[in-house]
């Protein structure tokens, strides 16, 4: 609802000039999300593009925190239609979350499954199915057959089974 998205935005606003970094830049990471969620996908651009050297100085370049936001900034160029830009910050994703956790943890494969989605709107089918596939066989075996996460990983796998066989 965009009324709740406003006060994200007017509570983000209102914390992105803390004296805490941490503080600071999380919302102004809330501040880029709540813009995206209000159509404004290029100031969203602009407000993740920012934060990127930020987040890799103060949180590191290996830790969840630089793993989600450059997940969200690829989401936000995807959304923008920049599908090249969007598949190298799921790129740089994956190396964070790997780094921050390793292969068979909850970040990785959703980071892994953000870029599959985005090869797959770019029509690179063949490289969606070669980063979905092996992830689809670690969830199952690492969240389980029946988990969420899995499902929705296994759905998304059938749509580039599809596209790859002309369907």
């Amino acid at each position: 609802h965009l009324d709740d998205w406003e006060a994200v935005l007017a509570g983000a606003r209102a914390l992105a000039t803390d004296p805490d970094p941490g503080v600071s830049l999380h919302a102004r990471q809330m501040e880029a999300r709540a813009l995206l969620q209000q159509g404004d996908s290029a100031a969203a651009v602009a407000g993740f593009e920012a934060l990127v050297p930020a987040f890799v100085a103060h949180f590191g370049p290996g830790s969840v925190r630089t793993a989600r936001l450059f997940d969200q900034y690829a989401l936000t160029l995807r959304d923008h239609g920049d599908l090249d830009g969007a598949i190298a910050r799921s790129g740089d994703a994956i190396a964070a979350a790997v780094a921050a956790h390793g292969e068979d943890h909850l970040l990785t494969l959703q980071v892994r499954h953000t870029l599959g989605g985005t090869l797959y709107l770019a029509g690179r089918n063949d490289e969606a199915f070669e980063i979905m596939a092996p992830a689809v066989e670690r969830a199952e075996r690492v969240l389980g057959p029946d988990h969420y996460n899995t499902l929705i990983m296994i759905s998304d796998l059938a749509s580039v089974r599809q596209a790859r066989n002309g369907g």
